[in-house]
This record gives C-alpha cells, sequence and structure tokens, in this order.
C-alpha cells in the first residue's frame, strides 16, 4: 500500500547510516512502534512476519518501495540506494537481486549479522554504519578501534534481526530476542562494549583505509596496484577477489611468528582462537564453522591480520617485490603439503586471478621450482604466466635456433665450477632444447623430437640437471628466457629448420664409429 502523505517529523541521515537503522531512527522521531512505521511508509506490501523479522530492503530496496520512500521522506532515490547494500553491487560484494539476498560464496558476503563501533554508537547516539555489515570492514580509522564482532551480553551477532515491531526501538542495542516471549530482548547497551584500540601506524588501520579507499570511490577499475597487476587499469572487485583469495590462505597456514607482522600479541591471541574454532552467523548465531575456507571471518582481528598480510603482498611496487612479501607464505605451503601449481592455485578460488597466480609460483619457484616448471612459466625473470599449450610455439622457435646453441652463447653459460664433467657438444644442445621450454608446455622428449637430437634423452636429462644445480643455475634460466623471448619478438636471420631439412638432422648424422669405419 503507497503511503498516502508524507511524514510529519523527520530526521536526517548521519553520513554512511544503513537504512534499517534510519527507519529505526524515523520510528523514534516520530514516536510510533516501527510496525506502524514501516507501514506508513509503503515498506510493508506482501510482507510475512519473516520478512518483518529480517527485512530485505535492508540488501536491496524494490522499485516500488524506493518510490514509496522517496514519497514518504523527501529524499532522493539514489540516496536511499546508497543506505542499502545495493550501493556495493558488484565491487564489494555480489547479491542476488531478484532475491535480495548477499552470495556469501563469491568475495567475502555477508549474509546477516554487522560488526560495530562502540565509540560511533556513542558518538551518534546508536546509529548504525552501513559499512559495518561488510564483511571488508573491521576496524574503524577515525576512532582507531578493532570493531566489537558480537554484543558483550548475549554474544550473539548484532543486527541479525530487526527490532520488535510491536514497540518503539531503543536505538544503540542489541535487537536480539532474549526468553521465550518475542517481545523480550536482549537490550544491551553496545556503545558500552569493550574494543581494543590500534596504534595509528597499526597495519590493521592501514589496511582497513586502503581497502576503504578501493570499494568507496565511485570507478571501477584502479591503477593504484600496477606493481602486481600491471599498468592497465585492474577492475575493483578482482583486487578485492584476490585478496580474499590470499587472505584465506594466510588463515590456513600462518604461524605466529608471521601473524605478529600485522598484529600485536592480543590480535595474534585472537585470530588463533578463530582459527582453532572458526564460527559463523548464517542463522545469526555463533555456530562452528562447517561451509568451509570460503566463509566469511566472524572475527574482526582474524579478517583484520589476514587482509593486511594479503594487501602487504599485493600493493607491492613491483613482480619481484611481491614474490619476496610472500616467500613465508609459500614455505608455509610447501611445509603443509600443500600443491602450488598453477592448476592448484586456481583451484583456491574460481575468482582468483592469472597475475595472483603468477605471483606466487614465482615465490614458489625462486626455492622450489623445477628446471622444467621455471621456464614454462618464465619464473626466473619478471612475472610469470601461464604457458601456452601445443608445439606450434616451440616449431616457430626452433626455425631461430640451431640444434647446437651458438659457441658465444655456450662459453657464457657453461658453469666453471662443473665444466670439466660436462661435454662441450652436449651443453650446446641441451642449451638449444632447453630454450624450446621457455614459456610452452612441451616435455624433453617433445623438444628433441622437434630437434632431431642424436644423443640420448637420460644424457640430455643429466646434464641439464647438472647446469641447474650449479651455483648459477638461476642465472642459466634466465639467459635462456631472456633469449627465446627475444627470439620471438626479433627473430633471426637464419632460417634453421630449413637448413636442418636441406642437410639433415643431427639423428641422421654418421656417428663417429660410422665414419671411422667407412674410412
Amino acid at each position: 500500500m503507497a503511503p498516502t502523505r508524507t511524514l510529519p517529523l523527520r530526521i536526517p541521515r548521519v553520513p554512511g547510516e544503513g537504512l534499517d537503522s534510519w527507519l529505526d531512527a524515523l520510528a523514534v522521531r516520530n514516536a510510533a512502534p516501527l510496525s506502524q512505521m514501516i507501514e506508513a511508509l509503503g515498506l510493508s506490501d506482501g510482507m510475512s512476519r519473516h520478512d518483518f523479522a529480517k527485512p530485505l530492503w535492508t540488501t536491496a530496496l524494490t522499485s516500488q518501495e524506493s518510490e514509496h520512500l522517496a514519497f514518504a521522506t523527501g529524499v532522493d532515490q539514489e540516496q536511499l540506494r546508497d543506505m542499502t547494500l545495493a550501493r556495493w553491487q558488484g565491487r564489494a560484494i555480489q547479491i542476488d537481486l531478484q532475491r535480495r539476498r548477499v552470495d556469501r560464496h563469491r568475495l567475502w558476503g555477508r549474509s546477516c549479522g554487522s560488526r560495530y563501533c562502540p565509540a560511533c554508537l556513542k558518538e551518534t547516539e546508536g546509529r548504525w554504519q552501513l559499512s559495518w555489515r561488510l564483511a571488508w570492514t573491521f576496524a574503524c580509522t577515525r576512532h582507531r578501534m578493532l570493531l566489537a564482532d558480537s554484543c558483550p551480553s548475549c554474544d550473539a551477532i548484532p543486527r541479525t534481526r530487526a527490532n520488535y515491531l510491536g514497540t518503539l526501538p531503543v536505538l544503540g542495542t542489541c535487537p536480539t530476542e532474549s526468553g521465550d516471549r518475542l517481545r523480550n530482548r536482549c537490550n544491551q547497551d553496545l556503545a558500552q562494549a569493550a574494543a581494543p584500540v590500534l596504534e595509528e601506524d597499526s597495519p590493521l588501520i592501514r589496511t582497513q583505509r586502503m581497502i576503504a579507499d578501493l570499494i568507496e570511490v565511485p570507478a571501477e577499475t584502479t591503477t593504484a596496484f600496477a606493481g602486481v597487476y600491471g599498468h592497465p587499469p585492474i577492475a575493483v572487485r578482482q583486487i578485492l577477489a584476490d585478496l580474499k583469495t590470499f587472505a584465506v590462505r594466510v588463515l590456513a597456514v600462518a604461524r605466529d611468528e608471521d601473524l605478529v607482522h600485522w598484529g600485536n600479541n592480543e590480535l595474534v591471541q585472537r585470530c588463533n582462537e578463530f582459527r582453532r574454532s572458526p564460527l559463523t552467523s548464517y542463522r545469526g548465531r555463533r555456530e562452528a564453522h562447517i561451509k568451509g575456507p570460503w566463509a566469511a571471518p566472524t572475527d574482526a582481528a582474524a579478517t583484520g591480520i589476514a587482509l593486511s598480510a594479503a594487501l602487504h603482498a599485493l600493493s607491492a611496487p613491483e613482480p619481484s617485490v611481491a614474490m619476496d612479501r610472500i616467500a613465508w607464505l609459500t614455505d608455509r605451503l610447501q611445509a603443509s603439503g600443500s600443491e602450488t601449481a598453477h592448476c592448484d592455485i586456481k583451484r583456491w578460488s574460481t575468482e582468483a586471478s592469472s597475475e595472483l597466480a603468477a605471483i606466487v609460483l614465482g615465490a614458489t619457484h625462486r626455492e622450489h621450482g623445477r628446471r622444467a616448471v621455471r621456464l614454462h612459466y618464465r619464473s626466473t625473470i619478471g612475472r610469470p604466466r601461464q604457458p601456452v599449450k601445443g608445439l606450434d610455439l616451440p616449431r616457430a622457435r626452433a626455425e631461430k635456433i640451431p640444434v647446437s646453441l651458438w659457441d658465444t652463447w655456450t662459453l657464457r653459460l657453461m658453469p666453471r665450477t662443473c665444466a670439466g664433467n660436462l661435454s662441450w657438444a652436449t651443453v650446446q644442445q641441451a642449451l638449444a632444447v632447453s630454450t624450446l621450454q621457455v614459456g610452452a608446455w612441451i616435455n624433453l622428449p617433445q623438444a628433441m623430437r622437434i630437434f632431431g637430437t642424436n644423443i640420448e634423452m637420460k644424457t640430455l636429462s643429466r646434464t641439464l640437471e647438472t647446469l641447474h644445480r650449479d651455483e648459477a643455475g638461476v642465472e642459466i634460466l634466465q639467459a635462456i628466457t631472456l633469449l627465446a623471448d627475444h627470439l620471438d619478438t626479433e627473430g633471426a636471420p637464419i632460417n634453421y629448420a630449413r637448413r636442418r631439412e636441406v642437410f639433415g638432422r643431427r639423428n641422421s648424422f654418421l656417428t663417429a664409429d660410422q665414419w671411422t669405419e667407412i674410412q
């Protein structure tokens, strides 16, 4: 039913306030029970008792509800939309607009409940900030306080259900049902709750400010993370998805000595308590977390520490710095037995970007990568990337390389410490074969067949492993990768594939014994 008149008494919205909080304030201003206020605003059409208990307009308004509210209150419809979670649709959360439900599987959506800042509630006389409902919000940058997660009296997560409809709302108190009777509520003054005060230079405060800037700026893309993502603008949604993916791994494998970089002992202890017995708020109660690692943490300390670690890595000025910053995480993953191949990283989350996979791979390969894997992903230089499938790239590159790498290149790449144990001719062919593996999914036998190499694979493989284990092994791989990139872009004056076709391949040449016998 549409409202027949505008409200006689109105109250301005507190900056950043949520719609449900503002409706409570309107009810108090007009001295009317919440049920009467909802009916006067034209929001009661087709609503059941359950809908009143958990109103959907906190998440998003229908066009009809928006029109009714705008008429009754005189507030612009766009401002009304900004008082709902739809304000961050597609950026910080994903909403099923038809059902008006937050998707808990994507990004870090909370289906119900909210954190809160006791100091803000005291300042505003109980008005509730909309951003507190986001899993991304864990600290108040104004008061430098970690947000409270639950009511200090009943331990329930606030704002899971609406205030009792039959009476005037009591602003800033816990509306959780208490006892058998519906109208009995906890009514704990949440402004009196205790919350840890953070230092001005706390990593959690810096992280909260950076995340707030990301989700509040109207632009859908940003170039603030060019060090990891490159200079083209990257979607804010993708950055947040990568932060979530990284943060989940931090909560899974980090140790105390890792976590203390982003929080003091009190915060680390809280984080560990959550990790030992995670809790969720899906039914509005604190219960054992059985939904999987995609669920948003209900503990502000755990959220803040995990996101601070993730942001520290993704905000690096260049990929190599990012790899240095996450080396501790890849070490923990290796120690826990977790796989860190490209396909494994993609399984961490369907939302993980190729750039996140690249820096994790790069950090992993620095200490634990095999020779072929480092060449496939080009992880010894710059930003690693996923290898190209098929043999087109190796075949095109083989046209620009002789079967035995040029003498001048081999001379520079031949290790001094183990040169006496290596055959010059074998090293030449081994280096040439390795060049075909750069940036491509191609194994050693396939590369040898393209060239027509005339030495045994066992000998070639042993030679390559000897080169890789040398103290200059990483530099050798870097040189081979740079050579492959140069040949791909600049080409070569000689078509070596045509030369091999005309004069024959190595494996069709006469051996030394055959030549001696002929003589």
